[in-house]
């Protein structure tokens, strides 16, 4: 029997995990935490999300199901799957573009909320972590001098980070991890304030012709252990490709 389990918000594309060795912690990982245009003067919280409980506590298929004219106005649709397997979540983000003109999807976000647990918030930025040139770096070392700006918010495009794989980590003082990553280009982000205390994996989404559909995977770890070790599950996960780095604007 898996360690973790799965539950949803109603409405919404959130899903909702519990661990069984640690009670009373949860994370909510939002799949995507925002659908945008692509001016990007527009950013909603997609709602209108009809979710299905495959197995209960082990799988989720969702789709949005906001109005015709919602999708066509941020020019895009999605749907998504996860299931807990062997003790890692893994999850398969689709999106798709609406209307006659080429583009990408506006989705924005892949956010894992971890900061529901105060011991996995991290306001210093020296427990959250990402993978660059062959070790682990805190955000905290990222930033350097500069700090953290005024609202608390890191990209790795700012300033540039060269990314060994889109994978952002935190690590509490008890000795658990919790690790997002996707398989594929794009970038990473953090948020370190009491609330909310988030690390994300954003995909970058390609350009779709008018109908076509493009699908990310991601896994999320959440385990007592080391960063190494979420490394090698990650890359054994998915040891035939690396990230690439993506323009970063996520901050």
């Amino acid at each position: 029997m898996s360690s973790i389990s799965l539950s949803y918000v109603s409405g919404q594309p959130h899903l909702v995990l519990t661990h069984r060795d640690w009670l009373g912690a949860s994370i909510v990982c939002r799949l995507p935490e925002f659908v945008r245009s692509r001016d990007q003067r527009e950013r909603i919280f997609p709602g209108d999300v009809e979710t299905e409980m495959v197995r209960p506590g082990v799988e989720i298929r969702y789709r949005w199901a906001a109005p015709d004219q919602v999708k066509r106005r941020l020019q895009t649709d999605f749907h998504g799957h996860a299931w807990v397997e062997d003790d890692v979540v893994r999850f398969e983000l689709a999106g798709s573009v609406v209307g006659p003109e080429p583009g990408e999807p506006g989705l924005y976000l892949v956010c894992l909320q971890c900061g529901q647990h105060m011991a996995m918030q991290d306001q210093p930025a020296t427990r959250t972590y990402l993978r660059s040139g062959g070790r682990w770096r805190t955000v905290a070392e990222c930033v350097g001098s500069a700090g953290l700006p005024d609202h608390r918010m890191f990209g790795s495009g700012n300033p540039p980070v060269e990314l060994d794989r889109v994978l952002m980590a935190r690590v509490t003082e008890n000795g658990w991890v919790v690790g997002i990553g996707i398989d594929g280009p794009g970038s990473v982000s953090s948020n370190h304030q009491p609330w909310p205390s988030c690390i994300h994996a954003n995909p970058a989404w390609p350009t779709l012709g008018a109908g076509e559909e493009a699908t990310v995977r991601g896994v999320i770890h959440w385990f007592q252990g080391t960063l190494d070790e979420l490394w090698n599950k990650v890359q054994n996960e998915w040891p035939d490709t690396a990230s690439g780095d993506a323009p970063d604007d996520h901050v």
